[in-house]
């Protein structure tokens, strides 16, 4: 169960059988978040899930996917014949109607959007209001906390017009490309794309493409581990690149049922890319410098031999006193103009077909 203090039971339920008091038949509701976890009158959120999650991840499948969650404040006795009750419901809804399902997947899987829409995690930009069905509570001082907490009080609620805040418009949409291009030596990625049931191919023999490929701006590594890993939140630049691929290199096309988690998964944006999870870690460290001995003569030569640098340099030095008064970011410019600069850091190492 994922954070189950902060939901809000939308539906109230009969202790005996897990059925709604109000007309006797099972309902689902949507999973939603309060907007203030102490003050619930200020309205509940919702938007699109991300694909970490099943019905998320259902999605970029085009399968019809449910993410059970309980709410803590119930009995367990009711979580565990509420949970029964709803799969059994789902699985006598599946079959009753499997042929129109079967006909709806497949109608969606041969869906090739022109733009996919992803990052659905940010602020709400419309509102409604409804009669929420929910549990009632008190505020109270807190000793421990110092402020006023929450005491759930375990009794049915009806909060009336209470604010609904949804999010409607996501915060990244990527043009669809025909393809990506993963370096045969990406084991760790080609293997959960292959996990996932993604359809690749491999180049048999080096082939010359020119391609789109994507440097990273100003990447954030996460300080904590989550579930295990140090995510990655980056944005991007692209640039067109002519490169000759290695034998070995996988082609991963769009066109195919899975092409939409295929995006999800290879554009780094993405919340739940698997840069996003840490993937490609080698990209994020400069792997040569020059020490200040070496570097600063040879910026000497640099200007003697290009008038826009020294006029550059002029320019940076006179615009910005903190780089001015930095002898370590002056000679790092030099070496990042040099010849000798690390050209793969910062940059993704899977290339785009568009």
């Amino acid at each position: 169960m994922v954070a189950a203090e902060r939901r809000v039971a939308r539906t109230t339920l009969a202790p005996g059988d897990g059925r709604c008091v109000e007309c006797g038949r099972t309902h689902s509701r949507p999973l939603v978040f309060a907007a203030n976890d102490r003050d619930l009158t200020q309205g509940i959120v919702d938007g699109p899930a991300s694909p970490r999650f099943s019905n998320g991840y259902g999605d970029l499948r085009h399968l019809p996917t449910v993410l059970v969650e309980n709410h803590s404040l119930k009995p367990y006795r009711q979580r565990v014949l509420g949970t029964y009750v709803l799969l059994e419901a789902s699985l006598r809804t599946l079959g009753e109607h499997r042929a129109a399902l079967a006909s709806a997947l497949a109608a969606d899987a041969a869906a090739r959007p022109a733009t996919l829409a992803l990052n659905w995690g940010g602020a709400a930009d419309s509102q409604t209001t409804l009669d929420f069905l929910g549990v009632a509570y008190e505020e109270y001082l807190s000793p421990i906390s110092g402020i006023k907490e929450v005491r759930w009080l375990g009794t049915p609620r009806t909060f009336p017009n209470l604010p609904v805040h949804t999010t409607t418009k996501p915060g990244l949409e990527v043009p669809r490309p025909r393809a990506y291009y993963v370096p045969v030596t990406a084991h760790d990625a080609i293997a959960t794309l292959s996990d996932h049931g993604v359809a690749m191919t491999a180049l048999a023999e080096p082939t010359t493409l020119t391609l789109e490929q994507y440097r990273l701006v100003k990447p954030k590594v996460a300080a904590m581990p989550f579930e295990s890993r140090h995510t990655v939140t980056t944005k991007v630049t692209a640039e067109s690149v002519t490169i000759t691929l290695p034998a070995g290199t996988v082609r991963v096309s769009t066109d195919q049922p899975l092409g939409n988690l295929v995006i999800a998964l290879l554009e780094p944006e993405c919340s739940d890319s698997l840069l996003a999870w840490g993937y490609f870690p080698e990209i994020l460290q400069r792997t040569e410098y020059i020490e200040g001995y070496a570097i600063a003569p040879l910026a000497e030569q640099m200007l003697a031999a290009n008038a826009e640098l020294r006029y550059a340099f002029a320019l940076k030095l006179a615009a910005e006193p903190e780089f001015a008064a930095d002898p370590a970011a002056r000679l790092r410019w030099f070496y990042e103009r040099s010849p000798y600069y690390d050209a793969a850091y910062l940059r993704y190492p899977v290339l785009r077909e568009r």
